[in-house]
């Protein structure tokens, strides 16, 4: 989120609209689409449909030619928070509501049972699946909207962050050297994939022509990824449903394709736990 938001919201209003996105299992993409409304535009419906069928960058090139206005995106999404800002949201994160004492209460299964597609899967946000993950790093939503925050593990700031005990993080949050090294913004550390957090900081550190931060930011606002509720019995070795196992996790496609010098190929794990998720529905 840029500086700008907090110029018109506080955090309570920005927690409030990613609750509505939370609870809505919304992206990026219905920001703007509020964002064009507020700004006097209009956004199909279709537009919006197809939205997660394609990297952001991609879907602008989609949209912007259909909505007969002058546009500009910083414009858009500042417009959209605001609106957004001014609804009333739920009261809880989406796995709040659910429960997550325990990994082991994301996922019902039926006692009779006996076959992995009759398992009753919950999909959590994106929004509510990271900060959660957040939490379990000490960082609140308001280091989110701080362009200038730095990640805890590569930050010198003791009045901001408390110390960390990495052993007890779970084993994909733990940082890799390169988090402990390069410093970096905390967005990339609450994505539970330590090859990509470690890939995408070499290629923040060593200028990468093909990397763009921004562009990364925005696709992992954009229905990137899903993360999957399971059970405290292991899904055939997929993990127990806690947003901080990636075996919970899910890439989109598109996401695989066009990141795929972070994400790896076919062999990663990234790209097989994806496949297998794909292979349930």
């Amino acid at each position: 989120m840029s500086d700008d938001a907090k110029y018109f919201a506080s955090v309570s209003d920005l927690e409030n609209v990613a609750k509505i996105l939370d609870a809505e299992q919304l992206g990026i993409a219905a920001i703007l689409k509020y964002g064009i409304i507020s700004m006097g535009g209009a956004l199909d419906d279709r537009l919006l449909d197809i939205a997660n069928q394609t990297c952001f960058c991609c879907w602008l090139e989609v949209v912007i030619p259909n909505i007969k206005m002058p546009f500009n995106i910083g414009l858009a999404l500042y417009s959209g928070v605001r609106r957004l800002s001014q609804m009333k949201g739920p009261p809880r994160w989406s796995i709040e509501a659910v429960g997550i004492d325990t990994a082991g209460r994301l996922l019902q299964i039926e006692p009779e049972c006996r076959y992995l597609r009759s398992i009753r899967l919950t999909c959590f946000s994106i929004t509510s699946a990271f900060l959660e993950n957040a939490k379990q790093l000490g960082l609140s939503l308001g280091d989110f909207i701080d362009d200038n925050s730095e990640s805890p593990f590569c930050s010198r700031d003791v009045r901001r962050y408390q110390p960390i005990s990495y052993q007890t993080l779970a084993a994909d949050l733990q940082p890799t050297p390169e988090q402990l090294m390069i410093p970096h913004h905390p967005y990339l550390d609450i994505v539970p994939f330590p090859s990509f957090r470690a890939k995408a900081l070499a290629a923040i550190s060593s200028g990468t022509p093909e990397f763009s931060e921004d562009e990364l930011c925005f696709d992992l606002a954009h229905d990137s990824m899903r993360c999957w509720g399971s059970t405290a019995t292991s899904l055939h070795g997929r993990g127990n449903g806690a947003p901080w196992d990636a075996r919970s996790w899910e890439v989109s496609p598109w996401f695989l394709r066009k990141w795929g010098f972070l994400v790896g190929n076919e062999d990663d794990t990234i790209y097989q736990n994806s496949l297998w998720w794909w292979s349930q529905r």
